[in-house]
């Protein structure tokens, strides 16, 4: 096979996931020695350096990543145009170092240190850790908030409106409160009929009366 045929094929003509897999940079000599690789798939929030091209030695975040031109966006670096606007300069990967690397993912770092990330022991303990950090998070708001003043307006079991939890509109929730509902529908229904029967009644004594004046 000729090679330009062979490169549209890798490069032109590529698949979304080889294309995917071509979006990626080397590692730092720090992170090399840590990971144990010699590059990576860049991701946004990754910290990279250029060493190559017009912006070479520049430093940045990733904030883009375009996986069809197999560039990055990097913050900070921009172009003017003529009439003032300002647009992303996309730097192709091969032309980046990656100095840092994004570990938010737990699946990405799992591969990054050679892990299987679907273990399920491994996925448990990325989900615990993070419902850990996640409760911290919502104690330390409820701190800033603060809860000294007592008052319907307090969160709390009694809820937002002081009403106590389970509780709307002054009907208990659950199968009590369903029970008392279904109760009360059946007595206004039939305090409903009641009625009606009465009228029924009336009007069939109106009735006879005005049949009784006419024969007088």
């Amino acid at each position: 096979m000729k090679p330009t045929k062979m490169r549209n094929r890798l490069i032109h003509q590529a698949s979304n996931a080889v294309r995917d897999r071509q979006v990626g940079a080397p590692l730092s000599g720090d992170l090399r020695k840590k990971y144990g690789r010699r590059a990576v798939r860049l991701a946004v929030g990754d910290s990279i350096r250029i060493v190559r091209g017009e912006f070479s030695g520049v430093e940045g975040k990733v904030s883009k990543v375009s996986v069809d031109a197999g560039t990055v966006a990097i913050e900070g670096i921009k172009k003017e145009k003529t009439k003032g606007d300002k647009f992303d300069v996309y730097i192709h990967a091969s032309n980046v170092l990656v100095t840092s690397l994004n570990t938010d993912d737990w699946w990405r770092t799992a591969r990054l240190e050679g892990k299987d990330p679907k273990d399920r022991e491994l996925a448990e303990q990325s989900r615990g850790a993070a419902g850990e950090a996640g409760e911290e998070q919502d104690y330390d708001e409820d701190d800033e908030d603060g809860r000294e003043e007592d008052g319907p307006g307090r969160a709390g079991p009694e809820g937002a409106k002081g009403k106590p939890a389970g509780q709307k509109d002054g009907k208990p929730a659950g199968p009590e409160g369903a029970k008392k509902s279904a109760g009360t529908k059946g007595q206004e229904k039939k305090q409903k009929d009641k009625k009606r029967q009465r009228g029924a009644e009336e009007d069939d004594d109106y009735d006879e009366d005005d049949y009784e004046e006419d024969d007088d």
